[in-house]
């Protein structure tokens, strides 16, 4: 299940605008080896979405990771013109579905991939800081199975931790754990990097807000359904954390909708950019993305949402009448 290349909106985060800097103007600080600097984008999983469309149009570029954001190098300086215009294109409409295609219609990322030395330095210092307990824990336990997989090179854990493969391991719940740890298995540094970094978005603003155990309980009641719903429809090979994702982005939008004194509200932009991204997959991608447990995740999210933002606005109308 992969992460939608995306970012949310917070009050005081500013790590979740989208923000890009273009250093035409400065032709001496923009040639580096005989590269050249296009720009900054302070995001991400925007970075990427943007680099692999730039690869697809042929313009041969790579991310490095800076303070504060990440930098977009041409290897090319004759293709600036071109890539700035793409650029500015990109600033002022970046949920175009072309954007987040184009990170799966582009076959080869040697040049745009980052490499996972690089991780430390993309994720927000700050906000992992700012981040509670829950959500520290469960990106780290991410973080450290796929290292874990990666370094030892075997199947073990996945054989561990997948879904069960028939119904009647299902019945029995031998291994009950198995209902919900396919959430927690990623299958490339991409794949672990935009999922953690949209857990550590939308966990903390539920933590915060709330606290570290209805955060855990969310996480429980989306990820098994979500789960079961990919299971359903596709059979037990799947993973990651994106359906989890899914259902606190509905979770948040109808919680805040029906709670405004929860404190927090997503932008309509980015719903309409994940309805939009969800679709997109649906449509060209639905052989290699675990596309039923996004939707069971924001189906069963946004229930949620509904109904303890409903609970909590009518506990603050109970005690504003006593």
């Amino acid at each position: 299940m992969t992460a939608p290349t995306s970012h949310i909106s917070h009050t005081s985060t500013t790590t979740h605008q989208l923000q890009a800097t273009n250093n035409t103007q400065n032709t001496n600080k923009a040639k580096v080896l005989a590269m050249y600097i296009l720009g900054k984008i302070n995001n991400l999983r925007a970075a990427q979405a943007f680099s692999d469309y730039l690869s697809s149009q042929g313009i041969d570029n790579k991310l490095n990771p800076v303070d504060g954001g990440i930098e977009i190098i041409l290897h090319n300086e004759e293709q600036a013109t071109e890539a700035t215009d793409e650029l500015q294109k990109f600033v002022s409409n970046p949920s175009d579905p072309r954007y987040m295609a184009a990170s799966w219609n582009v076959n080869n990322h040697e040049n745009t991939k980052l490499s996972s030395s690089s991780l430390g330095q993309i994720l927000p210092v700050e906000k992992l800081k700012q981040s509670g307990p829950i959500t520290l824990l469960i990106m780290l336990l991410c973080v450290g199975l796929y290292a874990a997989t990666y370094l030892l090179q075997t199947n073990a854990i996945y054989a561990w931790l997948s879904f069960p493969p028939a119904i009647d391991q299902l019945n029995s719940l031998t291994e009950p754990w198995r209902l919900l740890t396919p959430v927690f298995m990623h299958f490339g540094l991409m794949h672990i990097a935009f999922n953690s970094l949209w857990w550590l978005e939308l966990g903390s603003m539920v933590e915060k807000s709330e606290s570290g155990w209805q955060l855990f309980m969310l996480l429980l009641i989306i990820g098994v359904s979500s789960n079961f719903w990919q299971y359903t429809m596709t059979g037990p090979n799947f993973g990651g954390m994106s359906g989890v994702v899914y259902g606190l982005v509905g979770y948040l939008w109808f919680y805040g909708k029906i709670n405004p004194k929860a404190g927090y509200q997503l932008q309509p932009q980015i719903v309409i950019m994940m309805l939009v991204w969800l679709v997109v997959c649906f449509v060209f991608l639905k052989d290699s993305v675990a596309n039923w447990a996004h939707l069971g995740g924001l189906i069963i999210g946004s229930i949620t949402g509904i109904g303890f933002g409903s609970l909590q606005r009518a506990n603050h109308t109970s005690q504003k009448d006593d």
